[in-house]
């Protein structure tokens, strides 16, 4: 009777064994589908670049898929959640005054746009709003070609030093403020 009940159990466990791994092979087999799916998936042709007004390549056709494709970038994700987490004091202040669409339209912080990764930007007005620190002293010529780059391909920059932030954040949010209206009139 023992040996009974023990081949029972046996015999049990090698079915729920067996019932474990055919489950582990259909889901292998499904991701493995998937995958194959999403290599299938033919992305359309990039944008066609032109030389616009000055050095900088501005975008050919802005209609359809060809503006999408230099919006927040995926091969910038990383370096963005980075600049996310890492946010000088003077974006940090003034992220708790755009965010949750305190000045009726919505922001987003570190977004890419081209190669370039900017503080702020409301898609909806295309407004960009840089904050200059230290780190952007060193750096003006870069930040020159990087504005000439925004405006050509039809953004709005407003840059602000972050000492206005400390000072009076209040004159500094008004400006944003009558810049989104203007825009919001366009």
């Amino acid at each position: 009777r023992i040996k009974r009940i023990k081949r029972i159990k046996r015999i049990k466990r090698i079915k729920r064994i067996k019932r474990i791994k055919r489950i582990k092979r259909i889901k292998r087999i499904k991701r493995i589908k998937r995958i194959k799916r999403i290599k299938r998936i033919k992305l359309p042709p990039p944008p066609l670049m032109q030389r616009g007004r000055g050095d900088t390549p501005s975008l050919a056709s802005r209609e359809g898929w060809g503006g999408l494709c230099m919006f927040n970038d995926r091969n910038k994700k990383r370096l963005r959640q980075i600049l996310r987490k890492e946010m000088p004091k003077g974006e940090q202040i003034l992220w708790q005054r755009l965010r949750k669409k305190q000045l009726g339209h919505k922001f987003f912080r570190q977004y890419s746009i081209g190669k370039y990764v900017v503080d702020f930007y409301c898609p909806k007005l295309k407004l960009v709003i840089e904050i200059d620190g230290i780190t952007h002293e060193q750096k003006s010529v870069g930040d020159k070609y990087r504005q000439k780059y925004l405006e050509n391909i039809g953004s709005c920059v407003e840059r602000f030093n972050s000492k206005e932030l400390f000072d009076d954040i209040d004159s500094v949010l008004e400006s944003i403020y009558f810049c989104c209206k203007r825009l919001d009139k366009k």
